[in-house]
């Protein structure tokens, strides 16, 4: 994509249009932002960097100015943990301007993989949903077993836990891969082995399927926190597994999917 735009061409005096500038854009990882870098400007030109945040794809009407700087040179971009598109505005002293191309960058805080975040924002967004108690809400190594008992944990629970990511070959952009990253959400209440086999389903599958409809298609619901999401579906498991059950737990299974576009290469 090259949004090259030139004006003031022509003969009689008109101004001539600067040299079309190019950015880049270096991630600090502590999230505090980024450098960005200008080069191939002329001297003395005025360049206006713009910043979108990525939401899926290029929204209308929402560049914001992040920095500028006059001729080549560097600015600090102050801007949150997430995906950007940018460019360059650069405009010469007769007022003709020319655009650099589109940059696509990711801006980090350097310490929490996507795949944690996705379990941070699956469990910040149960937690504010109020499903189960807040303190209940918890990210584990490993799924739910009869030691949750024995650990204090107060039951009815969700427990978050990492499953196994995919990475299509196929699937991405040129420099860009696209990762599916599996969060397992376990629903796990004390049950007893109740003699009618019917006592309080009806609740614990409304539980189940409010935590499927506040997920599936709504990456909006985790990109605060794991701001590389693009999409969001879920894969239901077992409603009741047998095996919790003859072990006094209630226990209910969905995986989430959350698929991230991510840059290659070590530290990006």
């Amino acid at each position: 994509m090259s949004p090259i735009i030139t004006q003031g061409f022509g003969e009689g005096g008109a101004p001539v249009a600067p040299s079309v500038p190019v950015l880049s854009v270096a991630d600090n990882g502590d999230g505090s932002g980024g450098v960005a870098t200008v080069s191939g400007s002329d001297s003395g030109t005025t360049n206006v960097i713009y910043t979108e945040p990525y939401a899926g794809a290029i929204s209308s009407g929402s560049w914001t100015s992040s920095g500028g700087t006059t001729g080549d040179g560097t600015a600090d971009l102050s801007l949150p943990v997430g995906w950007y598109f940018g460019f360059v505005s650069s405009t010469g002293s007769g007022g003709a301007v020319s655009i650099s191309e589109l940059v696509y960058f990711d801006l980090t805080s350097g310490t929490v993989s996507v795949h944690y975040q996705c379990l941070e924002a699956v469990q910040a967004a149960i937690q504010a949903a109020v499903l189960v108690a807040t303190g209940s809400v918890l990210i584990k190594k490993l799924a739910v077993d009869r030691s949750l008992k024995d650990q204090g944990v107060t039951l009815p629970a969700i427990i978050l836990s990492p499953g196994t990511e995919t990475m299509d070959r196929n699937a991405g952009v040129v420099g860009f891969d696209d990762v599916v990253y599996p969060v397992q959400v376990v629903t796990a209440q004390a049950d007893n082995q109740e003699s009618t086999l019917a006592s309080g389903l009806s609740l614990w599958l409304k539980t189940r399927q409010n935590l499927a409809r506040g997920f599936r298609q709504q990456p909006q619901s985790v990109r605060t926190m794991a701001p590389t999401i693009n999409n969001v579906w879920v894969d239901p498991r077992q409603p009741v597994v047998p095996e919790a059950w003859k072990q006094n737990l209630l226990v209910s299974i969905l995986n989430l999917n959350f698929l991230s576009r991510e840059p290659r290469g070590f530290n990006t």
